[in-house]
């Protein structure tokens, strides 16, 4: 072990030394034998260090630059900080044995941290799938401005009992690529996988960036409380972020461009699957080989402020629009977005798909669907029909090129706006040249006078319906304004029956 002045010697600058002042013992692993020079088994050194750590009640232990191999795992205790140089202090495996964690492991500790360390899994001596690091029934761990890269397998799996577990400005590159980028054999870069809902909670991916990766770069089974803020992915084989079975979910700001050859044909931007309270807003979804944002299967979601651009690049895929809401997912709002194609030839084909299996959906305020290959709303998604949308409730301004989907539409130019309300069921409402129409008849015209609604004798409405008003075009006085009483139909003039 060292005092902090032997650490400045060794590395340590600026705010990272005051970052460690208030700390007495740091432990640095040259001290304790490791070479860092990328050849020499440095796993023995590591381990001592970190055991000192421990027996002291915890501690930073410092790797200076340099890269350290390893011929085995290290097992982090609680109460730990492995702490490198940024982007210098590399961990390399060097091993090859065939089970399933590579680097390090993290079971049953708590209050563990990763911080400025590249971890490499040197995936070019590796014959088969490895994982870089996992956890286990563990808390409170963090891992802070790491890098990880070359890893055939996962580079962080998250098992059984996660919690808490902070993931904030890494990188992940060229991860879970083995053997083929895709689901053909690709892995996620982050996988939080919980067989039992309640017991993974509390984890956070912010700040992040995903490039390369062979499946879902951030996938979460049956978590709760999960949130993927600020990241940024690129060249993705699957979905960047991927929920499954998961409850109360935050996903905002985040940007990513999915796909690319072998991508899964699944391979959406943001996919929810049988997730339930989920929060997507303020996303851009660009260039996916599928969707932009797809909800599938679940109950009680708003997708809000997002921007999806020039989707569905994967000729193969097989979900179609900027947003898709499908698999019978129930209670969905969507608003404030933006879903168009700006690219010749376009490739996404629908702004928005609303599949018809689907209850309690409510397309909301200030949606932009315009712009796309064939047309701005649909019901036809895979594996789906053309049915009429029984359960979709549109309630308010989305900005459109037309069509004939229900809803309020601003159409025409900026010079001549007509504004069409179409309610479900019934013939269009238009407000158009300053007139207020009805399935294409005024009702107020443009010198805002009611215009009645004329019918002969032989073909008078129902008059049970009391203060109804109709013009009647031969009567037996001559055309006149009626009105109804609940029982007949009355002129204006005399209060006499029709006749």
């Amino acid at each position: 072990m060292a005092k902090l002045d032997t650490y400045e010697r060794s590395g340590f600058v600026g705010s990272e030394v005051r970052r460690l002042a208030g700390v007495d013992w740091v432990y640095n692993v040259l001290t304790y034998g490791a070479v860092g020079d990328g050849a020499t088994n440095d796993l023995a050194a590591i381990n001592a260090a970190m055991a000192a750590a421990s027996a002291a009640g915890g501690g930073v232990v410092y790797f200076p630059e340099g890269t350290y191999a390893i011929d085995g795992l290290i097992t982090a205790p609680s109460g730990v900080e492995l702490r490198g140089v940024r982007a210098k202090s590399v961990i390399k495996t060097i091993w090859t044995s065939s089970v399933s964690v590579q680097l390090i492991a993290c079971t049953n500790v708590t209050n563990v941290s990763f911080v400025d360390l590249v971890f490499d899994g040197n995936q070019s001596i590796l014959s088969n799938f490895l994982n870089c690091v996992q956890l286990f029934n563990s808390q409170n761990i963090a891992f802070h401005r790491c890098r990880f890269q070359t890893m055939k397998g996962i580079a962080l799996l998250a098992s059984t009992n996660t919690q808490s577990l902070r993931v904030t400005h890494c990188e992940f590159v060229n991860c879970g690529v083995y053997p083929t980028f895709g689901p053909g054999g690709g892995r996620q870069a982050i996988a939080f996988s919980e067989t039992v809902a309640a017991n993974s909670y509390d984890n956070v991916v912010a700040n992040c960036t995903f490039n390369n990766i062979g499946l879902d770069a951030v996938s979460a089974s049956r978590q709760q409380r999960f949130v993927a803020v600020g990241n940024q992915f690129t060249q993705i084989g699957g979905a960047a972020l991927y929920l499954s079975g998961t409850q109360y979910a935050v996903l905002t700001a985040n940007v990513a461009r999915t796909g690319g050859t072998g991508a899964s044909p699944y391979a959406n931007g943001i996919d929810c699957f049988q997730a339930s309270h989920v929060s997507v807003t303020g996303n851009v979804m660009y260039e996916c080989g599928g969707a932009g944002i797809g909800i599938f299967g679940c109950n009680g979601a708003v997708v809000a402020g997002n921007y999806c651009v020039n989707n569905n690049q994967d000729a193969a895929s097989v979900h179609r629009g900027g947003i898709v809401v499908n698999t019978a997912s129930s209670n969905v709002v969507v608003e404030g977005n933006v879903c168009t194609d700006t690219q010749s030839p376009k490739t996404q084909q629908y702004g928005l798909v609303v599949d018809p299996t689907c209850t309690n959906i409510t397309v909301g305020i200030g949606n932009m669907f315009q712009g796309n290959l064939d047309g701005d709303i649909s019901s036809t998604d895979y594996a789906s029909n053309s049915a009429t949308e029984t359960a979709v409730t549109y309630v308010s301004p989305y900005y459109s090129t037309g069509g004939v989907t229900p809803g309020i539409e601003a159409r025409g130019t900026a010079a001549d706006i007509d504004v069409q309300l179409k309610p479900k069921g019934a013939g269009a409402v238009d407000i158009a040249n300053g007139a207020l129409e009805m399935a294409g008849t005024a009702v107020i015209n443009s010198s805002r006078h009611p215009v009645l609604r004329s019918y002969a004798k032989a073909s008078l409405p129902s008059a049970t319906v009391a203060a109804q008003f109709i013009y009647v075009t031969d009567d037996a006085g001559g055309a006149t304004p009626a009105f109804s009483d609940g029982t007949n139909w009355r002129r204006v003039a005399d209060r006499a029956v029709i006749s």
